[in-house]
C-alpha cells in the first residue's frame, strides 16, 4: 500500500468543489419523513417464495447491521490485509483479463482501492492506495519519464541518477529477452499463471509505450550504450505490435518519433549557477539540455560519462551542440 497524508488528501478532495454550511441539507432520516414503499407491486401474478434456509451465510445476512459506535481496539495488518484482498485482490492474471476477488465487467477491473486507516496496528493514520500486485511496468516506466523531465527544469543530478537506476531495474525486472517487450509484471512479484503485456495506449500511455519514451530519453541525456540498445529493442518490438492497429499506440508512435527524428543535446558548461533560461531551452527548440557546474560535474560523470570530457570555464558558460554522445566545439558566451 501507498500513503498519503490524510489532511492533504482532505484538501485535495476540497479543491475541487467548496463546501459550506449551506451546502449541508438534514436526511429524511433526521426531518422525520416518512419512509417510502418497502417493495413496488407490479401487475401480475404472485409466485410464493419458499421459506429460506437457516444456513450459516442466510445467518450471517439476519444478523447484518450498520455500526455507528466503533471499538477502540485497533484492526491487525494481517486483518486489514485480508479485507483489501476480499475487495480486490487478484487471483489470475492471462493476457486478456484479470480475475479479481470482486467481479467487473469484462474482467476490467476499473476501480482503485483506497483504505482510510484510523486504528491499525503498525500503520500510521491516514489514506493508503492498495496495490493489488506490485511493482508493475508502469509504475516504474512513467516514474522515470517524470524524473527526465524534471531534470529538464530543475537540472537535478539525482533526479537523472535515479532515472537511469529505474531504467536498470526495467530491463532487470520486466524484459522478455527472448521474444521482446516489457512484461507489466515484474520477475520478483506473485507467481502468476501468466505474465501479460500491456501495448494498448488508452487515456493512459502502456508501461510499454511509456517505457519506450523514457530509455530513448535516457539513451540521449546519458550517452550510455546499454540504454541505447534497450531502446531499440523496445521500439523494435513495438513496431511490430503496430502493424495491425497504429491507431492504438499512439504514445509508442510518438516514442518512436523521438528515435526516428532526434533533436540535439545541448551541454551547458558554467563557472557559477545554471542560467535560468536553459530550462526553457529544450521547448523552444527541441534540444535536450544538461547542465555542468563545478557542484554537478563529479555526479552528472558517473551518470552521462561522456560530459567529463568537457572542462569548466574560469568564467562565463561554454555550450556544446552535441548528437548521441558527440559534440562539436564549443561556443563560448
Amino acid at each position: 500500500m501507498r500513503h498519503k497524508n490524510t489532511v492533504a488528501l482532505r484538501e485535495f478532495l476540497k479543491g475541487y468543489r467548496a463546501i459550506d454550511e449551506a451546502d449541508v441539507h438534514p436526511t429524511d432520516q433526521q426531518e422525520r419523513l416518512p419512509m417510502p414503499p418497502v417493495s413496488l407491486r407490479r401487475n401480475g401474478e404472485i409466485i410464493p417464495l419458499p421459506e429460506r434456509d437457516a444456513t450459516p451465510f442466510g445467518v450471517l445476512l439476519e444478523n447484518r447491521c450498520s455500526r455507528r459506535a466503533y471499538s477502540e481496539s485497533p484492526l491487525t495488518l494481517e486483518e486489514l490485509s485480508f479485507l483489501l484482498w476480499a475487495a480486490q485482490g487478484v487471483k489470475q492474471v492471462t493476457e486478456y483479463r484479470t480475475l479479481r476477488t470482486a467481479p467487473s465487467g469484462g474482467a476490467r477491473h476499473p476501480l482503485e482501492l483506497y483504505a482510510f486507516v484510523n486504528r491499525v496496528e503498525g500503520l500510521q493514520p491516514g489514506a493508503y492506495h492498495y496495490l493489488a500486485v506490485e511493482g508493475q511496468l508502469e509504475d516504474y516506466a512513467l516514474y522515470c519519464w517524470a524524473l527526465l523531465e524534471l531534470y529538464g527544469a530543475n537540472f537535478s543530478v539525482s533526479c537523472l541518477r535515479e532515472a537511469a537506476g529505474l531504467g536498470d531495474l526495467m530491463a532487470e525486472l520486466f524484459e522478455d529477452r527472448e521474444a521482446g517487450g516489457f512484461y507489466r509484471a515484474g520477475q520478483d512479484s506473485e507467481v502468476l499463471i501468466a505474465r501479460q503485456k500491456d501495448v494498448f495506449d488508452a487515456a493512459m500511455p502502456s508501461g510499454n509505450a511509456a517505457a519506450a519514451l523514457a530509455l530513448v530519453g535516457l539513451a540521449r541525456l546519458t550517452g550510455e550504450s546499454r540504454f541505447r540498445a534497450l531502446a531499440g529493442r523496445q521500439l523494435n518490438w513495438l513496431a511490430g505490435q503496430a502493424g495491425d492497429y497504429p491507431s492504438e499506440q499512439c504514445f509508442a508512435l510518438l516514442a518512436m518519433a523521438e528515435a526516428l527524428y532526434p533533436g540535439l543535446e545541448l551541454v551547458c558548461v558554467s563557472a557559477g549557477e545554471v542560467p535560468d533560461w536553459l530550462a526553457g531551452v529544450g521547448e523552444a527548440y527541441r534540444l535536450t539540455a544538461l547542465a555542468k557546474t563545478a557542484d554537478k560535474a563529479r555526479g552528472l560523470a558517473r551518470v552521462a560519462p561522456y560530459t567529463a570530457d568537457y572542462p569548466i570555464p574560469a568564467e562565463g558558460i561554454r555550450l556544446y551542440l552535441c548528437r548521441e554522445g558527440a559534440c562539436q566545439a564549443p561556443c563560448p558566451r
